[in-house]
């Protein structure tokens, strides 16, 4: 898929795994990324491009190449109904629960809830 250097409007808050979230922590330790704290935009997004792209998570890997994560530029690639079900599955399988917030590298629950001005009884 086509990616123009240094646009990043995909690269909001992402949710991964916890086995996604542990694997980004040691990439992140190894290279000596330091996480940036730039709002609602991924901490890991930095100097233009992903710091972490060869350790990025499923919902990275599959933007723009899913009907629901249409990239805002128009440079989709389709995927087969196969893999379409296939990141259905693991939604579902993973939930909400299970999900990490690679902003949790930089920001707390309270500080990042307070960012996007959520209340904590779930309302804006």
């Amino acid at each position: 898929m086509r990616c123009d250097h240094g646009c990043g409007e995909c690269c909001g808050v992402v949710a991964c795994s916890k086995a996604e979230y542990a694997t980004i922590e040691k990439v992140v330790k190894a290279k000596g990324i330091r996480p940036v704290r730039q709002g609602t935009t991924c901490p890991l997004y930095i100097d233009g491009q992903c710091s972490i792209y060869e350790a990025r998570p499923l919902a990275c890997r599959l933007y723009g190449h899913v009907k629901d994560m249409a990239c805002p530029r128009g440079y989709n690639v389709n995927v087969t109904r196969e893999v379409e079900r296939e990141y259905s599955r693991l939604m579902v399988r993973g939930g909400v629960a299970n999900a990490v917030l690679l902003h949790s590298l930089v920001y707390t629950s309270a500080e990042f809830t307070e960012m996007l001005g959520v209340s904590s009884n779930g309302g804006a």
